[in-house]
């Protein structure tokens, strides 16, 4: 448990870390609009606190999201789509290349870390009922439709570990592999590999990977 603590506590300094220096290797120059630019970046600090800003951010999210999927603005699916963002996600701040959004909707409260424009966060905590959920995603590579990488861990409402995952998907959207850690030892010994619709269950004995089961892709 003591040592669960200690990896969350490290991932957390380590991206504050990295997200520290990134910021700190582009030089600021403040400029009249009080935004500090740097070099060919626009990096500021950007509070949404007014209508005409919200607004402003809702745009470019529909935008960039009717880009990414082809969907018509003037369709149902679109203007439910749009409903739902309006209603549920709230903008708080932007720093440089990151915005951070917090989200209130049917499933719980949950804040979220996202590259400036795009929709999918790189680090999500949601506070739920009686659990806790940390995601972390890797960037959205181009042409790529989701993230390479993703990690869940999930807390009971203590804030006690109780289990986590790790996905690599393919460039198409689809599992490629899945590995689990269902005991909340902090060791991921069950792992999933997807191949023509089969998924193929390990458990790690050891350090050897042993083969236990084989099931269609559908049962998972």
């Amino acid at each position: 448990m003591r040592f669960c603590k200690i990896a969350l506590k490290t991932l957390v300094f380590l991206f504050i870390l990295c997200l520290g220096f990134i910021l700190s290797e582009l030089r600021p120059i403040v400029c009249p609009q009080c935004e500090t630019v740097m070099d060919d970046f626009h990096l500021f600090v950007f509070a949404y606190d007014a209508g005409q800003k919200l607004d402003n951010y809702y745009e470019m999210e529909e935008r960039a999201y009717f880009d990414r999927t082809g969907m018509s603005p003037e369709s149902p699916e679109a203007r439910e789509w749009i409903a739902m963002l309006r209603k549920n996600e709230r903008p708080l701040v932007e720093v440089g290349p990151f915005v951070v959004v917090f989200v209130d909707d049917d499933i719980g409260k949950r804040f979220s870390v996202r590259g400036a424009h795009l929709h999918t966060p790189l680090v999500e905590l949601g506070v739920f009922e009686q659990s806790k959920h940390l995601h972390l995603l890797s960037s959205l590579e181009k042409n790529w439709k989701v993230p390479r990488f993703r990690a869940n861990l999930h807390y009971l409402e203590d804030g006690t570990y109780e289990m986590g995952s790790f996905s690599i998907l393919s460039e198409d959207g689809t599992l490629a592999r899945r590995y689990f850690d269902l005991q909340g030892i902090g060791v991921f010994d069950i792992m999933h590999v997807f191949e023509n619709g089969i998924r193929h269950t390990y458990h790690l004995n050891g350090l050897t990977w042993e083969r236990v089961d084989d099931e269609p892709e559908s049962l998972d």
